[in-house]
């Protein structure tokens, strides 16, 4: 018997970055990003050089002077991470406890030929049992082709 997973979400929208016309194009982005991230759930921003490396990747992503660009978005839930002013940014989080947020990919819909061909690898892997995670809804469920005599919505 074989079982695999899909995560459905991929299957409809994914991060810009990834829908770039080459891997290596959206790659920094996607490296930045996790980098960041991890940084960003440290206890304390001022040691070794973090403070510094967390602007840098701000400056990176292209959110230093604003909260979007386009490839990803900085939320912020309680608190603020950065203090900007016309001419200077700096961290006005010193470290996790200070702000609660996060930087987040923008995402943009999988045009229909992806979608097709990642359709076409989901029925080549013949799973007697396929799984799906992160499915919204019930609708997106639905939209997704049955790839076996059964298909159950639970």
């Amino acid at each position: 018997m074989r079982i695999a997973s899909y995560n459905v979400e991929n299957l409809f929208e994914r991060p810009k970055a990834m829908n770039l016309s080459t891997w290596a194009k959206g790659a920094p982005v996607l490296a930045a990003h996790a980098e960041l991230n991890a940084l960003l759930q440290c206890e304390d921003y001022t040691v070794e050089g973090r403070d510094d490396r967390i602007l840098e990747l701000l400056g990176e992503l292209g959110i230093l002077k604003s909260d979007e660009s386009p490839f990803v978005r900085l939320r912020k839930i309680r608190g603020r991470l950065v203090k900007r002013s016309r001419s200077v940014v700096t961290l006005a989080a010193s470290g996790r406890a200070d702000w609660i947020g996060w930087v987040e990919l923008k995402t943009e819909a999988v045009d229909e030929l992806a979608m097709k061909h990642t359709a076409m690898v989901i029925k080549e892997v013949g799973a007697d049992v396929m799984g799906v995670v992160e499915a919204e809804s019930r609708p997106t469920l639905r939209g997704v082709p049955p790839f076996s005599r059964t298909v159950r919505v639970w």
